[in-house]
């Protein structure tokens, strides 16, 4: 069914979580798996010479794609331990990190993306935006969002609680 699987990593905690199941997925597929890390830079316009200037040897920007070469290296190394088929993909681009996932995989004939939900409150996601909302929106291909294990379930509740306002109204189940 999918034989070519993009994880989107981003660096921090929740990627184990999203390896986790795209591996086992990968595996009971015998799908092809590639590993991309987007840093968004921002167009500085001229011509490109804001790229240039973030990107300079010493700059942070140069130390977020050293370490991000360095992260999917390392990722890489494991999965094919592992007997996986892996490739590696590290995109710099001033388009929102969204928009460059669903490029990537729409130009590289991805079948299947698998990425970390969100898990910021509503308000945080509608000031900086929220990648993954952009990938659900626009993506072509079937997207899998992995919850990053910050959530829990609410618990089951054994007994209704009572409602004022429903009481009043005639019940006191919701």
């Amino acid at each position: 069914m999918y034989q070519k699987i993009l994880i989107v990593l981003e660096g921090r905690g929740t990627d184990e979580a999203v390896l986790t199941h795209a591996r086992a997925l990968a595996a009971q597929m015998g799908a092809q798996v590639t590993l991309l890390r987007i840093i968004a830079v921002a167009d500085g316009g001229g011509g490109g010479l804001g790229k240039q200037f973030q990107l300079e040897v010493g700059s942070s920007g140069w130390r977020r794609k050293s370490e991000a070469e360095g992260y999917l290296s390392e990722l890489e190394w494991r999965l094919r331990q592992m007997g996986l088929p892996v490739e590696t993909a590290l995109v710099i681009g001033t388009r929102s990190e969204g928009e460059e996932i669903v490029t990537y995989a729409a130009e590289n004939g991805q079948d299947l993306i698998v990425m970390a939900s969100d898990s910021r409150p509503w308000y945080k996601r509608l000031l900086h935006s929220a990648q993954d909302d952009d990938v659900l929106r626009r993506a072509a291909v079937p997207t899998l969002f992995v919850n990053d294990g910050s959530r829990e379930a609410p618990a089951k509740r054994t007994v209704p609680e009572a409602n004022p306002l429903m009481a009043v109204l005639g019940s006191a189940e919701l």
